[in-house]
């Protein structure tokens, strides 16, 4: 279906541009001044915006043109990528990153709402599986380039990348993907407190929180701890390049897994894979051993996604589709916001090792809590 493949492509574009600055980013907010704490806010400013947004936006897009939204969000994407060479301070580097969140909002979450909305009942898996395969590859090449880009022009040319490529995105999704009135998709209107009443729901949505402090931590603070260990910036991009490249090269098969079996075990399997190294990781030394704990992360990670998100689209289907990707990606911004400022405050009073220790034994509380929540015969929504 040429929608399909035409959002999975732009989304790659989107998340290139993405992953380009993830391995950069702590390392550029340092050399501008910032401390743990400040390196957390930094972070959180991207999740804030993104948390007091995403329900709203993701609303929005179930009774207006989900094009439309996608549309202006990339170029804004475009903009943000800009502003990010006149950060000069952690204040001014916190409004860009709280601007980037909003944008975000916009594009990849509705993205995956349109796909959900024209996807087939019983084979949620695997059609969610190509768009989730674009953006997790996206994020993935994009910490290769974007190291490439730094060690050979500077800073200053990976921010004119990532503003190009959201660029591209902007003119495929314009030119190629039809107004969201056009696709005859039923519109819902539950309230929000219909919606929360559902214990399915509250389940993805602590789900979707804990794993977001879990990948949260990891993302901010691995750059940190390689850098620790004496990893150049070459290494650190490849590094989250390989757990992110993994994951989305097991997305397909793992999501013709999520529509034959049972999609709970698999999620909750894959959530506490992926959060068992983060208590090994402290005690590694080298890049080798950094490698095979990102391999396992990214098997995890792979595992767990293709199951929640058919799940999400079951329930998408009841109170709009929008609705849906963005109240638990509301959730992934509360778990960021907890992640990026606990683990800051830990970092600085702590030491490096104690953040990842805090994500794991979230991580580990919690799964039996979200299988139960899951689980419940009398799920509601």
């Amino acid at each position: 279906m040429h929608i399909s493949r035409t959002l999975s492509v732009s989304v790659f574009t989107t998340m290139l541009g993405f992953g380009i600055i993830s391995p950069l980013l702590p390392v550029y907010a340092t050399d501008i001044g910032a401390t743990g704490l400040w390196l957390g806010i930094i972070f959180a400013g991207f999740s804030v915006s993104r948390t007091f947004s995403m329900s709203i936006i993701g609303r929005l897009s179930d009774k207006q043109s989900k094009k439309r939204i996608i549309v202006f969000g990339l170029l804004l994407y475009t903009v943000i990528s800009i502003l990010y060479i006149f950060a000069s301070d952690v204040y001014f580097l916190t409004l860009v990153r709280m601007f980037h969140g909003l944008a975000s909002v916009m594009v990849v979450p509705i993205a995956m709402a349109i796909v959900g909305e024209i996807s087939v009942e019983g084979e949620e898996g695997i059609q969610m599986s190509t768009i989730s395969t674009s953006r997790v590859l996206g994020r993935g090449f994009g910490p290769l380039i974007g190291g490439a880009i730094y060690a050979a022009f500077g800073m200053s040319s990976v921010f004119l990348v990532m503003s190009g490529l959201s660029m591209v995105a902007f003119v495929m999704v314009l030119l190629f993907i039809p107004d969201t009135k056009d696709l005859g998709v039923q519109k819902n209107t539950l309230s929000y407190r219909q919606v929360l009443k559902s214990v399915r729901i509250r389940g993805l949505f602590l789900y979707r929180f804990t794993r977001a402090i879990n990948l949260g931590v990891f993302f901010v603070f691995l750059p940190l701890f390689a850098t620790v260990i004496g990893l150049s910036v070459f290494e650190i991009g490849v590094l989250i390049s390989s757990i992110l490249i993994l994951t989305a090269l097991l997305q397909r098969p793992f999501g013709y897994l999520a529509d034959r079996f049972d999609r709970l075990n698999l999620i909750i399997f894959g959530f506490i894979f992926s959060a068992i190294p983060l208590f090994i990781l402290p005690y590694t030394s080298n890049f080798v051993e950094l490698i095979f704990l990102c391999s396992f992360i990214g098997v995890g990670r792979a595992l767990s996604m293709p199951p929640s998100l058919a799940l999400t689209i079951e329930i998408g289907r009841k109170i709009g589709m929008g609705f849906a990707m963005g109240l638990l990606s509301t959730a992934m911004g509360i778990g960021m916001i907890t992640a990026s400022l606990t683990s800051g405050f830990l970092l600085d009073f702590y030491g490096i090792n104690l953040p990842f220790y805090f994500a794991g034994i979230i991580s580990i509380i919690t799964a039996p809590i979200i299988y139960l929540l899951l689980k419940d015969p009398n799920p509601g929504i």
